[in-house]
């Protein structure tokens, strides 16, 4: 059995980070016959409650595959070396490489995994935006100590590449996209309800995207949801991706946002959600609006007929990038609004959509194919 260690941003994880874990783990499920996960966490009490949450779904998605999965600190040294001695594998799982401390940490574990002889490999990560120099050295220097490297999407791989000179990297799409096509399948065994208005923001003061507009973001939430709520209802769901105070709990946001509504119809998931009933309210809403990458990932995959906001740069971000790989940007013209440049509009949840699954099986390959070799 082999023991696969997965690093990244979990201790803080959002539903996004959890979507990304799920849909490695079913692609492991592809290229090994058994294995079990050690996930590196920075702060292993929540990332234990998230994986309770999460593990009957884990272990459907690996199909049965998957025998355990542990935790340990990955803020400190000796557990991060007792970890790795004990892997056959090291990953750095899926989220963004950006100017976070904790990058040292992990970049000092795939060094030390090199030392050791445990094969290594980035998988499905973002890059940027990286504006420190020391955290770019930092990526270097991990990218380096791989042996597979696996972007989320073009432009990540792109910037790397601009930014390192190492062009041996290879880009796919974000692995969460496997674990919502997976819950999918699931999901449409049953009639879909169709009565809620889910939606999610995040409160961009919290990060460098825009916070300078972030007064006049709330007001045009505010109207959105005010809009949604005289025409449907106690039916308006405020759903968050992220329950943890470290790296901006949602709910406080989205409270904030219900109580300058005025509107006791509108209904704020205040207990968390797991991964897959996340998933489950955007399949049966009857339209969704997302503003967290992942939101949107799994509402155009989940639903089709979705709202995206995106605070991202309109031209090369990830939201678009995200939409370009799918071939799905033409069905989001009056859908689609990017907030940094305030064209906000006439919106109507997007229809039509659909994407080949072809294409889904084509960046799987991609994946399988770098881990086939690891083996």
């Amino acid at each position: 059995m082999k023991r696969i260690n997965i690093v990244g941003w979990y201790g803080t994880e959002t539903i996004g980070d959890r979507a990304i874990l799920a849909g490695l783990v079913n692609l492991f499920s592809l290229v090994i016959d058994e294995f079990e996960i050690v996930l590196g966490s920075l702060c292993p009490t929540f990332s234990l409650r998230t994986v309770l949450e999460d593990g009957e779904f884990l272990q459907q998605i690996s199909g049965g595959k998957m025998k355990g999965i542990s935790l340990y600190d990955t803020t400190i040294k000796s557990e991060i070396k007792k970890s790795v001695q004990k892997s056959d594998f090291l990953f750095f799982g899926g989220g963004p490489f950006m100017d976070i401390p904790a990058t040292k940490m992990l970049t000092f574990a795939f060094e030390y995994a090199k030392k050791c002889g445990v094969r290594t490999g980035v998988l499905g990560c973002g890059y940027g935006p990286i504006r420190e120099s020391k955290y770019k050295e930092m990526v270097k220097s991990l990218v380096s100590a791989s042996d597979v490297v696996i972007f989320r999407d073009a432009i990540s791989k792109q910037e790397y590449v601009k930014e390192s000179g190492d062009d041996r990297c290879l880009s796919s799409i974000d692995p969460a996209v496997f674990c919502a096509v997976f819950a999918k399948e699931i999901l449409s065994a049953n009639q879909p309800e169709r009565a809620d208005v889910v939606f999610n923001f995040r409160d961009v003061t919290l990060d460098s995207y825009d916070s300078v507009k972030a007064a006049e973001y709330r007001n045009y939430f505010c109207s959105l949801i005010s809009k949604e709520s005289d025409e449907n209802g106690e039916n308006v769901h405020l759903v968050p991706m992220h329950t943890y105070y470290v790296g901006g709990d949602d709910r406080k946001y989205l409270y904030e946002l219900q109580k300058d509504c005025g509107s006791d119809k509108i209904r704020l998931q205040s207990v968390p959600l797991s991964l897959f009933d996340t998933m489950k309210a955007y399949y049966n809403a009857k339209y969704c609006y997302g503003m967290r990458f992942h939101s949107i990932v799994l509402q155009t995959i989940l639903n089709g007929r979705n709202i995206i906001l995106d605070y991202t740069d309109p031209t090369k971000g990830k939201t678009i990038g995200f939409l370009k790989q799918l071939e799905v940007e033409g069905c989001y013209q009056s859908s689609y609004v990017s907030l940094t440049q305030g064209n906000y509009g006439n919106l109507a949840p997007a229809e039509n959509v659909s994407f080949s699954q072809e294409k889904i099986d084509m960046y799987r390959k991609v994946y399988i194919n770098e881990l086939s070799k690891l083996l």
